[in-house]
């Protein structure tokens, strides 16, 4: 069985902190992100920008609850 995992790259870092954490890194924490995360298991790297506490200081997690009766069938 091949490995499935995909490998966080220097981009997906930068978009973490874009679109994650809403911002630009400063340069000091392209290379302290970029040690800490480049190769690591993308998903893993993405629960870390998830659970961290800039994120979670941000407030913008809600939590949505289905509701069918708004529900809504797209036709092709």
């Amino acid at each position: 069985m091949g490995d499935s995992m995909v490998r966080a790259t220097l981009a997906d870092i930068a978009a973490c902190f874009k679109l994650i954490l809403g911002r630009e890194p400063t340069p000091e924490e392209i290379g302290i992100h970029t040690k800490a995360h480049l190769g690591n298991d993308l998903a893993d790297v993405l629960k870390s920008y998830l659970e961290s506490d800039e994120f979670r200081s941000r407030n913008i997690v809600q939590i949505i609850r289905p509701q069918p009766d708004r529900m809504w069938t797209l036709t092709y």
